[in-house]
C-alpha cells in the first residue's frame, strides 16, 4: 500500500514553516485530513484512538503568530506528530488501549510530550497500541488490530503499532512511542521505518 503522503524531512518542514513558505496550520490541517482517511466501516481508525483537532490547530495558530512577530518558535516548529495512548496529555483521556480497565483523564502532560510541544512540534492525536503496552504484534481487542501498511493481512508490530503505522502511512512525519523491550524498534522494523529508543 502506498503512503497517503510523502512528507519532506523534519528539517525541511521546520525551515519552510519558519520562512513562511508553509504555515504550521497548513501542516496540521494536512495531517488531520490524512488521519481522517483511516476511518473504517465501523467508524473507528486502525491507527488513531482519538484525534484532537481543536487543540492541534490552536497550537499551530499560536506558532504562526509567533513567526509573524519574528519570534523564535523552536527547532521542531510546525511538525505534526502522533502520540502513543499510554502517554499522558493534560485534560485528555489516556487509555493505554484498555478503556475498560484503565481509562482516566490526565492531570498533566508527560515530560516527553511536553518537551516536544515546547520545541514547536504539534500533537494531533493518540494512537492505537497493544493493550497496556504489552505485546509485540499490534493486536487490540478494544480498538481493533493495527494492520501492516505494506503487507495486507499482516500486523504492524507492537506495542507502539499505531505510532509506527501513522508514520509509515504518511499521516504524520514523526510519532511518539514507548519502548522497554522492543516496543518502538519492532513496529518500526515491521513497518519499514527508523525507530529511536
Amino acid at each position: 500500500m502506498k503512503p497517503y503522503h510523502v512528507w519532506p524531512s523534519l528539517k525541511d518542514i521546520v525551515v519552510d514553516v519558519k520562512s513562511g513558505r508553509r504555515s504550521a496550520r497548513s501542516q496540521v490541517e494536512l495531517a488531520l485530513e490524512l488521519a481522517s482517511k483511516e476511518k473504517l466501516d465501523s467508524g473507528t481508525s486502525p491507527t488513531f484512538i482519538s484525534l484532537h483537532a481543536d487543540y492541534a490547530l490552536a497550537l499551530a495558530d499560536a506558532l504562526d503568530a509567533k513567526i509573524s512577530r519574528g519570534e523564535e518558535c523552536g527547532d521542531l516548529c510546525g511538525i505534526p506528530f502522533a502520540v502513543k495512548d499510554n502517554i499522558d496529555w493534560s485534560g485528555l483521556t489516556t487509555t493505554a488501549a484498555s478503556p475498560k480497565a484503565y481509562s482516566r483523564k490526565a492531570e498533566k502532560t508527560a515530560s516527553v510530550l511536553q518537551g516536544l510541544i515546547d520545541r514547536g512540534a504539534i500533537p494531533i492525536g493518540k494512537t492505537n497500541m497493544n493493550e497496556w503496552a504489552v505485546g509485540l504484534t499490534g493486536e487490540n481487542a478494544h480498538f481493533g488490530n493495527v494492520p501492516n501498511p505494506h503487507l495486507p493481512g499482516c500486523l504492524s508490530g507492537g506495542s507502539s503499532s499505531g505510532s509506527a503505522r501513522a508514520v509509515a502511512m504518511g499521516i504524520v512525519p514523526m510519532a511518539l512511542g514507548s519502548d522497554t523491550g522492543g516496543s518502538i524498534r519492532m513496529p518500526a522494523a515491521w513497518c519499514g521505518l527508523v525507530g529511536l529508543r
